[in-house]
């Protein structure tokens, strides 16, 4: 370890910046030399600014547990500890506890010992004076009561008819809240009980706010613990309609998606998630605002608006009641005020110098999709510098000097716990959360062996201050994701112009897009050989993640900390950051989404393909299953050829880390696989990459943003604990991270290029810098800060202060336009060349506006218009530009297009081979239905008997033909329907915010039409075989839209082979083995 460079030395004299330095008596499992350092070295080292000292000082220790203090709520709200505590008493303390913590400043204290939103104006969502107080005295729980609510806020059912059914719906959510909408609606028939895990949870999260020990919030203890439950894991949503003002709001199923730590904290059911139309946001931004300035009423109960994100309002319950007493018998005592829920997350006395905006942007910590894992000992949790050594200006470093931005540290012990919490094969060396108002990555300490879990937490990641002692809750590790070994990434439209530009001849991008076809299209017209339809259905579920996607189905919030679903660049348009919890979402439903429709078919082609051929359909008989591969090829060269998604087998994706040991010279980088990895080019297998590769960062912009990097040639030993991470080095001027899209160390992941083809002639270009004025030029000036604010509208009358607060808080409900600036950068780069004036300035509004959400900056008045006229243009079709040479995009389409429609050709060629009759098997049914009623009516003639037998199943036959007739009625309707809305849309889509949203199925009322029970049916044992027969003579389209499931089964008992029996489940948790695929893939080979 003798090579550890001075930086080591900063980061070893931790005990001087723990949030408590630890006693003359501890001990420390530190070599010698290390132990050291850190009792000399007591002052930051004589190359830092002075004024960086102050970052370094220890937290002020002050006991806030005081039982005698105020309450704002007679209730009695438990800290985690067991120690039941008068509810501000768990915060940072407030103005009201002791002044002394506060600026000296009269208007600021009178704004803080202000309410924040009891005068607001109420809104009623869904609210009836009476039938609340009968659900309340009847103990009706919360989920019956929000599903009576739902249905009246979708016109369901009115509130006058709902108390004489009160008495039917008192029990448990789990016993009762399913069967609401039966009760309701009189039904006789049984409810479905699907969805019975929302209210099954809903019921295990009342029982934590009950018990009031804090169990909600996960593992207790820093040991953790056997009990891995942890609430907030329902999401109640409601969608804002109308429009120019006029809106109201209806209530939603409720979900269970994901869990974060506000939800953990409060409960699942203290949290309202309202959805807003984007065209809202864009074109009545003002008027939603003001709409969003109001405290709103559900059952009796307030909630306020607390902070926006993603095209959503969460609002949050308070300790407020609207015509309505708390009731003990629900926990409304353990309620929080909406001040102490302001100060419990980002307590406004203590974060009185943020930027105003700024402040309300770090709400978004408390909502990430998180696991918690681990609580530490407050003593454990340690605040060091960060490296700045190269800057010796006054003030705080700007980002690009700061070296370990973003990235902390953490031990061994701790990590080992993590792993054990989500049976990790091993430990991960960096992991990505939240904890203690921090945010980042933390990677293994080097050093530190101690047993108990610590972490240290670096001066830029701590985004919110708190006094000792906290909160149980920050305390607590919120997991986000972890390293792990990364598949291949593919290039995109912004890492292939950066390429171009950069030496990459035309010739080698269209030579990497034209193998990138055949590899995916090829493997999809193998139809010959013993096993070719098991590798075809193995080739699918990789190149389309179909088992990932499914496990990632199952995993729910957990997909990212499995390593099920990452920060991947989701298009030209997504920020990575911002998107990271966003979900696929269903209407009409609570159920889990299953990614099926109410057929039993997959949503998704390439899934609908595998399941087909599961069950023993061939390309080769099948015409449905032709035309889907078909499709599958076509889908797979429009990604390729017009979205230029091109997959790169000679790449890598990794987070990008400090070098912890500071033993990397400047511009090297080090990397190591836990797995072997393939060269497809050379055919080497490798675990630590050598020799040059090239490195960039999403969003890619300006040239400078992917470099070439000369990785270190020889396997450092010190270096090879830090696995599948790429560390880069700490020396140098500025920050490895900076020179890649401006990044940092909080989590950023890089994708790693070591294709020879492109190594061969590209040459890095110098970064950039921002012109002196550009953030004066296009930006509003800086927000005022936390306590200016303060003091303005400590003058206004209470309501009109508020309402300015909501309007804070709001911040965010914005159309951040950064989506048209990638537009309007491409027209540019098009139009005038990449490393043009123009070109850049686009692109670093577009990288100011994507950051915006955490830095509340907003472009001035007159800049977008401006830029709207100028750039805001279509890239006419394979013309010429300014630019002087021809447009990269254009030659690949013209390539790309032509090796893809060769493809497509080879494709139908293959299909004339085959022939396209309707399988016996699926027919059959029917058919010996049918000819069982001919042959009873040639015996009708010969006795009475005959004659009755023969009516009744010529009776019983008519009426499935009839249930299945008005089914494919109605299904000629609906295709009719959907072929004129598709006829009369745009061609062209007017780009904006991709859209997650999941619309409902039009064949809905299809399947409930074909589903009906037919009565009267007593001959025929297999009705279901029989309608889905009829249904596939009629129409194979229809029989298979609506039949999906039953045909699948009759095809697969037909086989030759046997069916093999199993549930859906076990079936979706299965895959094809790589050692089956090789084997079966030789021996196809062998007899081809």
């Amino acid at each position: 370890m003798s090579s550890i460079g001075s930086d080591w030395d900063r980061v070893e004299s931790f005990s001087s910046f723990s949030l408590k330095s630890p006693s003359a008596g501890s001990s420390s499992s530190s070599p010698s030399k290390y132990r050291k350092l850190s009792k000399v070295k007591q002052l930051p080292p004589a190359d830092k600014d002075p004024s960086s000292a102050t970052t370094s000082k220890p937290i002020a220790i002050k006991d806030v547990f005081n039982p005698s203090a105020p309450s704002s709520s007679s209730g009695q709200r438990n800290n985690g500890w067991d120690i039941s505590i008068t509810q501000p008493s768990i915060l940072a303390p407030t103005p009201t506890d002791d002044v002394s913590t506060l600026p000296d400043d009269v208007s600021f204290k009178k704004f803080l010992a202000g309410s924040f939103s009891e005068d607001l104006e109420p809104h009623i969502i869904a609210h009836d004076k009476n039938i609340v107080s009968c659900m309340d005295s009847h103990k009706v729980p919360w989920g019956v009561q929000y599903e009576i609510a739902r249905g009246v806020t979708e016109g369901i059912w009115s509130w006058d008819s709902v108390e004489a059914k009160i008495p039917q719906l008192c029990g448990s959510n789990s016993e009762k809240a399913h069967k609401v909408r039966n009760v309701m609606l009189d039904k006789i028939q049984p409810p479905s009980t699907s969805g019975q895990s929302v209210w099954q949870e809903l019921d295990r999260e009342q029982d934590a706010i009950m018990e009031n020990k804090g169990r909600g919030l996960g593992p207790v203890g820093p040991e953790g613990s056997e009990n891995t439950w942890y609430g907030g894991q329902i999401q109640q949503t409601a969608k804002l309609v109308g429009d120019k003002g006029n809106y109201h709001i209806r209530l939603e199923p409720m979900e269970n998606k994901r869990s974060y730590r506000l939800a953990r904290f409060l409960g699942s059911r203290r949290i309202l998630q309202l959805k807003i139309p984007h065209v809202l946001i864009y074109e009545e931004n003002k008027q939603l605002k003001a709409f969003m300035q109001h405290k709103f009423v559900l059952l009796g109960r307030i909630f306020v608006p607390f902070f926006a994100k993603d095209h959503a309002v969460y609002l949050v319950e308070t300790t407020e009641d609207y015509e309505r007493c708390a009731a003990e018998w629900a926990g409304d005592q353990f309620r929080m005020s909406f001040k102490d829920i302001i100060n419990w997350h980002n307590p406004l006395h203590l974060n009185a110098d943020q930027p105003i905006n700024k402040y309300a942007t770090r709400f978004a910590l408390a909502f990430s999709t998180s696991i918690p894992v681990l609580e530490f000992k407050e003593d454990n949790i340690i605040v060091i510098p960060d490296k700045t050594d190269t800057w010796r200006k006054p003030g705080k470093p700007p980002a690009e000097y700061t070296k370990t931005d973003g990235c902390g540290f953490i031990n061994e012990a701790a990590l080992k716990i993590i792993a054990r919490f989500l049976n990790y094969h091993g430990y991960p060396v960096a992991i990505q959360g939240r904890v203690y108002g921090a945010k980042g990555l933390w990677i293994l300490h080097p050093t530190n062996r101690s047993p108990e879990p610590k972490i240290w937490i670096r001066d830029s990641q701590r985004k919110i201050k708190y006094q000792r002692f906290v909160d149980r809750s920050h305390l607590i590790f919120d997991l986000l994701s972890v390293s792990s070994p990364e598949s291949s990434v593919s290039l995109s439209k912004q890492s292939i112009i950066n390429l171009s530009n950069n030496g990459v001849s035309d010739t080698t991008l269209i030579d990497i897009m034209k193998k990138a076809l055949i590899e995916e299209v090829k493997p999809l017209m193998k139809w010959q050989g013993p096993q070719a339809m098991e590798i075809l259905w193995n080739f699918i579920d990789r190149m389309s993640s179909v088992s990932r996607t499914r496990l990632a189905r199952v995993a729910t919030s957990m997909s990212r900390a499995l390593g099920l679903a990452g920060q991947a660049w989701r298009g030209e348009e997504v920020d990575i950051e911002r998107n990271e919890d966003t979900q696929i979402e269903s209407e009409g439903s609570n159920d889990i989404y299953t990614g099926r429709a109410s057929n039993g078919a997959p949503l998704t082609l390439s899934e609908y393909v595998m399941e087909l051929l599961q069950a023993g359909f061939h390309p080769r008989d099948s015409s449905l299953l032709k035309e889907k591969i078909r499709y599958l090829v076509e889908t797979t060269i429009k990604s390729i050829v017009d979205k230029f998604s091109i997959p790169l087998p000679e790449s890598l994706n990794a987070f990008i880390v400090p070098d912890p040991l500071g033993v990397l010279k400047e511009g090297e980088v080090y990397y190591r696989s836990s797995v072997p990895i393939i060269n497809s080019e050379t055919q080497d297998v490798f675990n630590v990459l050598t020799g040059n590769v090239l490195l960039g960062r999403y969003p890619v912009r300006l040239a400078s943003d992917i470099q070439k990097a000369s990785v270190m040639a020889v396997d450092r030993p010190e270096l090879s604990r830090w696995v599948d991470v790429l560390v880069v080095s700490t020396q140098g001027e500025k920050s490895f991270a900076s020179m890649l899209s401006g990044g940092d160390y909080d989590g950023d992941k890089v994708f790693i290029l070591f294709s020879n083809s492109l190594l061969e002639n590209f040459k890095n270009k110098p970064v950039t810098p921002i012109p002196p004025n550009f953030m004066d030029d296009n930006f509003q000036k800086h927000p005022i800060r936390v306590k200016q604010f303060a003091e303005r509208v400590s003058a206004l009358a209470p309501r009109e202060a508020q309402k300015a607060f909501a309007d804070v808080l709001m911040f965010d409900i914005d159309d951040k336009k950064f989506g048209l600036y990638s537009t309007w950068q491409d027209y540019a780069i098009y139009e005038y060349g990449y490393e043009d004036s123009r070109s850049e300035r686009l692109a670093y509004i577009f990288n100011a506006l994507l950051d915006s959400s955490k830095t509340g900056d907003r472009l001035k008045p007159g800049i977008f218009e401006r830029d709207q006229k100028q750039f805001g243009k279509s890239i006419p079709d394979f013309l010429p530009s300014r630019a002087g040479k021809p447009y990269i995009f254009h030659t690949l389409h013209r390539a790309g297009k032509a090796a893809g429609d060769e493809l497509l050709r080879e494709y139908d060629e293959l299909k004339r081979e085959t022939h396209d009759l309707k399988e016996n098997v699926l027919l059959q049914p029917y058919n010996a239905a049918a000819n069982r009623v001919i042959q009873l009516y040639d015996e009708s003639k010969k006795s009475t008997l005959a004659e009755e037998r023969y009516s009744m199943l010529a009776g019983e036959i008519k009426r499935i033909k009839e249930c299945v007739n008005v089914a494919h009625l109605a299904h000629k309707r609906v295709l009719a329907e959907l072929k004129r809305v598709e006829s009369s849309s745009p061609t062209k889509k007017p780009r904006g915010k991709k859209s997650y949203q999941r619309k409902s199925d039009p064949m809905t009322h299809v399947y409930e039409l074909y589903d009906r029970q037919v009565d009267d049916v007593f001959f025929f044992q297999n009705v279901d075989e029989i309608k889905a027969s009829f249904a596939y003579q009629l129409d194979l389209r229809f029989g298979f839209d609506v039949a999906f499931r039953e045909l699948c089964i009759m095809k697969a008992k037909a086989s030759p082979q046997g069916i093999a029996p199993t549930t859906r489940s076990f079936d979706e948790a299965k895959a094809i083995s790589s050692t089956y695929v090789k084997a079966v893939t030789r021996h196809s080979a062998s007899n081809a």
